[in-house]
């Protein structure tokens, strides 16, 4: 075997046998794979309103929130929370933040009337927090003219690795809820596939191969960042192929190939593991 010389060839090499391995699962095709990682392609925002929803859907994914802020939900509290046009939302409510939370509290317990009478699944706590990130993030939308200017504001950050970094460190501080890892999520979801999401199964594999030297979602973060630019690949697909991995959603078929994670890592320590010593350590 020809000796590994550099992170290019090393990184190269596993993210070509990430693929092999998830090639060897029943149904598991190349075909398969691509569509996953190309999924990028199709989701980003036309309208703020767009966008505003999108931010929402990515703050109530953490913890239990999914369970008291369910699709359905979100629908009803977007019908009564002018569509989730942020200026419209300032317009009414307002800029003082008690009262205008106040007032979208109100439209939210009229969206849910019947299933707050009932208590039927639903947290109060969540959804305290969630009627803070609506006023947060139309608040933070509402700076925009349109999603032209809000383009040009993302886009302004991918400058250079450190800026493109920062955007999500900013949205963390301004939008209530809304953490750096969620903040990644968003933007990688959104239109913007040079973002990761440091997630559970992202942190494992790269902490557990030796790519990354902790476990935190900053170092994570520019460990994969890393990864993508020595390969000459998009982040966003090399987060998929490798969630893909650690997950084993193949979401667009409803395939399920169980999690197999721990076997890849012991994979590529096996077999690299001297090599990525040698260059990452």
């Amino acid at each position: 075997m020809t000796k590994i010389k550099t992170k290019q060839e090393l990184y190269g090499a596993i993210y070509g046998d990430a693929k092999s391995f998830l090639m060897q699962m029943d149904g598991v095709n190349e075909k398969l794979i691509e569509e996953h990682l190309d999924d990028y392609t199709k989701t980003r925002p036309r309208e703020l309103n767009e966008v505003m929803e999108g931010m929402l859907k990515s703050v109530r994914n953490r913890q239990g929130m999914p369970n008291t802020i369910t699709d359905e939900r979100l629908a009803k509290i977007k019908d009564e929370l002018e569509g989730f046009d942020p200026k419209e939302i300032m317009r009414k409510y307002g800029y003082l933040e008690d009262e205008a939370e106040k007032s979208i509290w109100e439209q939210m317990k009229k969206a849910l009337s019947d299933e707050m009478k009932s208590g039927n699944g639903l947290n109060s706590h969540w959804l305290e927090e969630f009627k803070r990130s609506i006023f947060s993030v139309a608040l933070f939308l509402s700076r925009f003219s349109d999603i032209k200017e809000y383009e040009e504001f993302i886009d302004d950050f991918q400058k250079s690795a450190y800026t493109t970094i920062s955007l999500p460190l900013f949205m963390e501080r301004e939008i209530h809820g809304m953490g750096f890892a969620l903040a990644c999520d968003f933007l990688k979801e959104n239109g913007y596939p040079q973002y990761v999401k440091p997630d559970v199964h992202i942190k494992d594999i790269f902490h557990g191969c030796g790519l990354s030297r902790t476990k935190m979602d900053f170092d994570v973060f520019k460990s994969v960042i890393e990864f993508s630019r020595e390969i000459d690949e998009v982040p966003y697909r090399v987060d998929k192929l490798f969630w893909l991995i650690g997950s084993g959603k193949f979401y667009m078929t409803n395939l399920r190939t169980g999690r197999r994670k721990k076997e890849f890592i012991e994979q590529i320590r096996e077999k690299y593991g001297k090599d990525i010593e040698r260059l990452c350590g």
